[in-house]
């Protein structure tokens, strides 16, 4: 359960902030909408909460691309497939490769469990999120420099290799409204 879920932010016409001010994902719409950013197993809650306040169909959200594959940026990922089947994850190339590795789950679950306590201690959540059964990281959609997610209505997103924060961060801009993620 969580406290008061914290109110989507307009950035643009078509792009939102949601999530909370520590741990931001974004939604961009078009047609078609995006998630921007995987969020934290304990942010699932206001991300889901968030969307349905823009009266957004989640039938309507097509894809979850991360930037790269820092914890803090996958964590609400199993939990949004498990409730939104059809989404369909995007990372670059090298990030599928992180993402598939097996060894990652241990330290991924310890570093989301670390962010819910803080996150508890903080009163931001009132108890830490119910653990999965299975938590699943399988990569949809591999893109690189160059390659386009259109979105529809004139929202069209670039992909850009950015390695340096992360070897398998990738950044996204947006023509018509002058968006980079």
């Amino acid at each position: 359960m969580n406290k008061k879920t914290p109110s989507p932010i307009k950035i643009t016409p078509h792009f939102y902030q949601l999530g909370t001010p520590s741990f931001p994902v974004y939604l961009s719409v078009g047609k078609d909408a995006m998630i921007i950013e995987g969020g934290t197993g304990p942010t699932y809650a206001f991300i889901v909460e968030q969307i349905k306040e823009l009266g957004i169909d989640p039938k309507r959200i097509k894809y979850i691309a991360l930037t790269h594959t820092h914890f803090d940026h996958i964590g609400a990922v199993p939990r949004l497939k498990k409730l939104w089947p059809h989404l369909k994850l995007v990372a670059s190339t090298i990030g599928a490769e992180t993402l598939r590795k097996p060894e990652m789950l241990p330290g991924f679950l310890k570093i989301d469990g670390d962010i819910a306590t803080i996150m508890l201690n903080k009163g931001e959540i009132l108890e830490i999120p119910a653990k999965l059964e299975q938590y699943q990281f399988d990569v949809d959609v591999q893109v690189n420099e160059g390659d386009k997610i259109d979105l529809g209505d004139g929202i069209k997103w670039t992909v850009h290799n950015t390695p340096g924060h992360s070897p398998c961060h990738i950044s996204f801009h947006e023509e018509k409204e002058k968006t980079l993620v």
